[in-house]
């Protein structure tokens, strides 16, 4: 059984929602009508019902909004009970739920946006989907409206393991309000904006911890075999102040801080502009088998070597 306030949109609009759905399965064959019927039982039922309770008037508009991204999401198998992956499912039981008074005023950008940074997070290797859910779950009862609500959802994500949103997400949360800011951060106890301070002077900062300055902080890649990205041992070289990774014909560009590590296609002409360090200043750590390559930026030395497919990353004293 649905909620009121979900059937009786659903009932006026039956035969255009009959439609949408009947199109759906014209472009996907594979659309799953039963998937479908569970993840609105699931998903959108409990939403319909949150903002019902806090702005009942904008129902109408949220059925519309959750019933166009349901089905592309259901059909793509993003999202319902045949999902690859369970965290746009969450998004919407917890996020979403917590989020109700801001989705009623922009229902389907909100929808949208949140669905995307999860799917975001959960196809990013080494990336921390659950985490960002939680957190997005406790910030969505402290931001103010639906623009810092997204804002903390940016910082949030990098701090959940998406190291290349560290600079737009620095910028974010210095305009954010101190509690909704350290709730991202998951750093609720510490002072703002000293937080701020040191997170932008030290990629390797983590909030109430010591520094890691000398020490390996990351092990980043992995052998694709084993759904990594290198087919071959991995090289290193810096360029710009950026580390790139060459395995075979392939180059990426690594980002990578405290919070993660995430690899960006490059090309070889990159890659032949950088530069090496020999041993980058860093005693290599047992276990890699000889070092076939190094490279330092101004925060972080990287190693590589003949026995691992990951590249390992040292943390350096902030200048």
């Amino acid at each position: 059984m649905l909620c009121n306030a979900f059937t009786q949109v659903l009932k006026p609009g039956r035969a255009d929602f009959n439609q949408q759905v009947a199109q759906a399965r014209r472009e996907n064959p594979a659309f799953d009508d039963a998937a479908f019927s569970e993840f609105v039982q699931t998903c959108m039922d409990p939403l319909a019902a949150a903002v019902d309770a806090v702005a009942p008037e904008a129902v109408a508009d949220l059925v519309q909004a959750m019933w166009e991204t349901g089905l592309q999401l259901v059909a793509l198998r993003l999202a319902g009970p045949q999902a690859r992956e369970p965290w746009i499912n969450q998004t919407w039981r917890q996020v979403l739920v917590a989020a109700a008074r801001h989705v009623a005023r922009a229902p389907g950008h909100v929808i949208g946006a949140f669905s995307n940074a999860a799917h975001h997070l959960s196809t990013t290797p080494g990336a921390r989907p659950e985490q960002w859910i939680e957190v997005m779950t406790q910030a969505a009862g402290i931001a103010a409206d639906v623009g810092t609500l997204l804002k903390a959802g940016q910082v949030a994500a990098w701090r959940g393991g998406l190291a290349h949103y560290r600079e737009s997400a620095l910028r974010q949360a210095r305009a954010l309000p101190a509690e909704l800011a350290l709730t991202a951060l998951q750093a609720r106890d510490a002072k703002w904006p000293e937080l701020h301070t040191a997170l932008s002077a030290d990629p390797w900062h983590v909030p109430g911890e010591a520094a890691h300055a000398g020490h390996e902080v990351l092990r980043a890649g992995a052998f694709s075999g084993f759904g990594g990205l290198f087919a071959t041992p991995p090289q290193v070289i810096a360029a710009n102040d950026q580390i790139f990774v060459r395995s075979g014909d392939d180059v990426w560009l690594l980002t990578a801080d405290a919070f993660g590590a995430t690899f960006h296609r490059a090309t070889q002409e990159e890659f032949s502009q950088g530069t090496s360090a020999e041993s980058a200043g860093i005693p290599p750590p047992s276990g890699i088998g000889m070092v076939t390559s190094s490279a330092r930026t101004r925060s972080t030395a990287a190693i590589t070597g003949t026995l691992t497919h990951a590249v390992i990353l040292f943390a350096l004293p902030s200048s």
